[in-house]
């Protein structure tokens, strides 16, 4: 299901908006909620709370918190979000690409402009799927790039993803349940606690494990040697530097 925002202090303009939008989406076969707010405050509480988006479509001139201060807000919450900005006035466009909003659309030319984009970011956050992981919590919900997870370790009934910014996100899942929603052949078996992304590996030694985040992990020789041989480069490590680090 793709999760739309809609966020205009115009009521129905923001009716009008989210309409094109869901019949758009029917006719892509997607099944598709779109929420409307009138306050963006509203819709950053929310986002805040932890309600995910896919897609926002944001009017850009709205009192108190306007589209683009809006859009870049809520993007410390939901970082991948797409962003239409649909506006009455050209004037903002060069302004509103600080942004870096998918497409921007006129109001007035709203029934041609709103549809044609909101079918490409539809289509363009399908094509991104397979690079998310998606973690499901009770009240939250957030897309993970499959880049930037560097491993998982299991304690208790949560599962833990570690990320390359620093930051962590737990689910309350096993790790073989995890493991089984991962793409195939990016992530192996450290040990029975811990998968370990093969692309976040940056180097090999016999005693060590070194990340791309800075940590270094050891898992015993044998399980050692079992991921060299499943890590796509395994024939370079560290730029191939020094050979006694391959064992």
């Amino acid at each position: 299901m793709i999760h739309i925002a809609v966020c205009d202090d115009d009521k129905e303009m923001g009716k009008c908006m989210g309409n094109l939008a869901e019949d758009c989406c029917r006719n892509l076969g997607q099944i598709c909620k779109s929420r409307l707010f009138t306050d963006g405050n509203a819709l950053l509480y929310e986002a805040e709370d932890g309600a995910h988006f896919d897609l926002l479509l944001l009017d850009i001139e709205m009192p108190e918190l306007d589209g683009m201060s809006l859009a870049t807000a809520i993007r410390r919450f939901l970082p991948e979000v797409t962003v239409i900005f649909v506006t009455s006035y050209g004037k903002y466009v060069y302004e509103a690409f600080k942004v870096q909003p998918y497409r921007y659309v006129i109001k007035g030319q709203i029934q041609e402009m709103l549809p044609e984009a909101v079918g490409d970011a539809v289509r363009k956050i399908l094509d991104e799927e397979g690079k998310f992981y998606i973690a499901e919590n009770q009240w939250t919900l957030e897309k993970i790039y499959i880049r930037n997870i560097v491993y998982i370790w299991h304690k208790d009934k949560y599962a833990y993803i570690e990320k390359l910014d620093g930051t962590q996100t737990k689910v309350r899942k096993t790790l073989r349940q995890v493991y089984g929603e991962l793409p195939e052949g990016d992530f192996v078996w450290a040990d029975r606690g811990c998968i370990m992304a093969l692309a976040q590996i940056e180097r090999i030694t016999n005693e060590e494990i070194f990340l791309r985040n800075g940590e270094k992990k050891n898992f015993g020789r044998e399980k050692m040697t079992e991921i060299k041989g499943k890590h796509p480069s395994q024939a370079c490590w560290g730029g191939c530097a020094d050979s006694a680090d391959y064992g």
